[in-house]
């Protein structure tokens, strides 16, 4: 590590020395005049109008947020055609997933999101998906703008940009002032505040924000008889986020941000083959460190350098009582049956990241724009249960994408990037997509893409060993000591004698080495166009997505993972927006997505790799639909109307979803600088049906939550 840590510093040096001013290419763009078109900043890492990118884009903004009420920020994507919104139930809590045309729910790892360009893409804890969504030192209110790439996009973010990328933008502390305080209540425990103050000292302008999230979670819990108690899912958090923006002379910009999450995610008992003695319970803290300078050379040249740090600690220590032998396997945690026995064990873990990227921007002349540049990251997890020590992960990639302007009526983007991890071979990932411009304000595109995603460190090397510490008899001992199995899964360990003083080592899952990235190939027909000076907005998508060597088996399930699955997925989605007046807006999304196995037949039981394919589509819906409308009835009062649809979900299960959402806020003016916002927000689900697992049952098919809002 301290390698690493010097040529960060090396390599920091050599870049900012030569800086003397930056352009906001990730943030300012769509601020530019550039008529009715909405530019796009995510796609390429070029900033272009929506008729240019090479990929379907949805764009939701602060105000759309706002409007609609929405108190999670993984709910606003429910907004986007193609993308599912569940709760997992696997890992016995309330674990928020989002993915991009289903594949896996309890463990989905092929959707790169961004926040303000640092991934939180976690890559190794099994403990939890892949992004995740409770964890993440983020306030709702602190969102200016998420871009969505709904498409393959490795060529500009490399790997786990699989299947699209969310990139999540903040506001920026020069175009947000005064102080907020909000706090909001409602059913099921909800219980949420935040305190935001945005200022200036001397040449730096910062933003500062304080918030925290309660509620209960699900209400019950089904085992396998139809039988439901009560759950233990609640969570309980709070926020700690400071970004600062400086002018260093007149064309460099330094911002940096600050950022540190903690909290209590409870836990439901996972094994019902166990006696636990206390819970389960998951203390999270997540913090971060990163800074980006902004170079401007000249109009046409224009660089960026970011660096930041992130780590992960997960605290989950909790007591067992277990029967006369430790069986691993599939047979649960331990695969016990009597509660002879009682020890300590615990699913602890820590995840570290460091990051260095590099991007030059260039406009050569009329016809040709290029971005280019490196990364350098480092992942370490340490964790004496999921990966017995500590183990890292060095991954060094260079990307590259031009626009070419061929025609005024024709656009050719070109990328690709190669990237070089330790846990797989190097790769390289191309895209290429040609826009004809049917007007000025239509275009179609025609988008070949190809993208990976590595396996992490825990699919390498994770084995599940759990110590069991502090033994001690329970009252149901009968006087007999027996001996410990052998353990098949884990060849170095062997059977030892038991005694009330010792360690017993339990493996769960087998090392898994030798896996290789997993491939996706992508065609994309789409349109994009406006109309009626901009009233009308039509985006629609027709694709085929051929995925292969995936990695589908359960994490820590105990068997060794492969790269046998492979089929395709294709269908339609679009998107229409269409505003009939000044204080009307309205959204309309609708998603089709046919699943196919590897031999392109409809039938997926004649696929070689049913039983893996039933794993992916788990989280896969046939069809999903949103309908969202708009009315501002003055400045900051507003009504909204919402409905959401998801038909054929979790293909063992074929569940429906279907939720109404209303909304009102009021603007009470206190003084001429003191404004009250009063809020109102209903949830009713429609349906009968969980919440893609069987687990995520609500008692009431209402919830309800109230705000209140003052600024000044």
């Amino acid at each position: 590590m301290q390698g690493f840590t010097k040529l960060l510093l090396i390599a920091s040096l050599s870049l900012v020395t030569p800086f003397t001013q930056a352009e906001d290419d990730w943030e300012q763009g769509w601020n530019d005049d550039m008529g009715e078109i909405p530019v796009v900043l995510t796609a390429t890492r070029m900033r272009q109008s929506q008729l240019d990118t090479p990929a379907s884009v949805t764009i939701i903004d602060a105000d759309t947020i706002e409007r609609m009420g929405f108190r999670d920020i993984e709910d606003v994507f429910r907004l986007v055609p193609g993308m599912l919104v569940g709760n997992d139930g696997t890992h016995g809590g309330k674990q928020t997933t989002v993915t991009y045309h289903g594949t896996q729910g309890a463990e989905h790892r092929r959707l790169q999101v961004l926040i303000d360009g640092r991934s939180v893409y976690k890559p190794a804890l099994p403990s939890v998906p892949r992004v995740s969504w409770t964890d993440i030192p983020l306030a709702i209110e602190d969102v200016q703008r998420i871009e969505v790439i709904r498409g393959p996009n490795s060529a500009a973010y490399g790997a786990n940009s699989f299947m699209g990328v969310i990139n999540i933008i903040t506001k920026r502390p020069e175009d947000v002032e005064g102080t907020r305080a909000k706090v909001t209540n409602g059913s099921n425990g909800i219980h949420d505040y935040y305190v935001g103050n945005a200022g200036k000292l001397a040449d730096t302008s910062f933003r500062l924000s304080i918030s925290g999230m309660a509620d209960k979670g699900f209400d019950e819990l089904e085992d396998k008889n139809g039988d439901r108690s009560s759950n233990r899912d609640s969570r309980n958090l709070d926020r700690f986020i400071l970004r600062t923006s400086t002018d260093l002379g007149s064309s460099m910009n330094l911002e940096m941000q600050a950022g540190y999450k903690t909290g209590i995610n409870q836990q439901r008992d996972t094994d019902d083959k166990i006696d636990y003695q206390s819970p389960q319970d998951t203390e999270t803290n997540d913090g971060f460190l990163w800074t980006r300078l902004h170079t401007e050379f000249s109009s046409e040249h224009s660089s960026q350098f970011q660096l930041y740090y992130q780590d992960t600690q997960r605290t989950q220590e909790f007591r067992v009582c277990i029967g006369n032998y430790l069986l691993g396997g599939n047979g649960g945690l331990f695969g016990l049956s009597n509660a002879d026995y009682c020890a300590d064990t615990n699913l602890n873990g820590e995840e570290k990241r460091a990051d260095l990227e590099y991007q030059d921007n260039y406009t050569w002349n009329e016809v040709l724009r290029t971005v280019a540049g490196f990364r350098l990251r480092r992942e370490q997890i340490e964790s004496e249960t999921y990966i017995d020590g500590i183990r890292e992960n060095d991954t060094r990639s260079l990307f590259a994408n031009a626009e070419v302007k061929l025609h005024e009526a024709v656009t050719l983007n070109l990328g690709a990037s190669w990237e070089d991890d330790e846990a797989a071979d190097p790769f390289l990932a191309k895209r290429a997509a040609l826009n004809l411009h049917i007007s000025s304000h239509q275009v179609l595109r025609f988008i070949y893409s190809e993208a990976v995603r590595s396996p992490n460190i825990y699919e390498e090397h994770g084995q599940q060993i759990y110590h069991l510490t502090n033994a001690s008899r329970s009252a149901n001992w009968d006087a007999t000591i027996p001996s410990l199995v052998d353990v098949p899964l884990l060849e170095a360990e062997t059977a030892a004698a038991y005694t009330a003083d010792s360690q017993i080592v339990v493996a769960t899952a087998p090392w898994n080495l030798n896996l290789d990235n997993e491939k996706i190939r992508s065609n994309e027909i789409s349109y994009f166009g406006m109309f009626d000076d901009g009233r009308w907005q039509l985006d629609a998508k027709l694709y085929r997505d051929e995925m292969y060597d995936l990695i589908s088996e359960p994490l820590g399930g105990g068997d060794p993972l492969t790269n046998d699955t492979s089929f395709d997925i294709g269908g339609f989605e679009t998107q229409i927006k269409w505003m009939p007046g000044a204080n009307d807006e309205s959204m309309l999304n609708y998603a089709y997505t046919n699943l196919m196995d590897e031999k392109n037949a409809p039938d997926l039981q004649a696929s070689d790799n049913k039983n893996t394919v039933d794993l992916e589509i788990r989280m896969f819906a046939m069809h999903t639909a949103s309908l969202a409308w708009m009315h501002r009835l003055s400045a900051g009062a507003n009504t909204s109307l919402a409905y959401y649809y998801v038909d054929r979900w979790n293909n063992n299960y074929n569940y429906t979803y279907k939720r109404l959402d209303l909304g009102a806020a009021f603007l009470v003016p206190v003084n001429p600088d003191m404004d009250l916002r009063l809020a109102l927000n209903i949830q009713y689900r429609l349906d009968d049906d969980p919440l893609l697992w069987r687990d995520n049952y609500y008692n009431d098919k209402y919830k309800y939550y109230a705000s209140a809002e003052l600024k000044f």
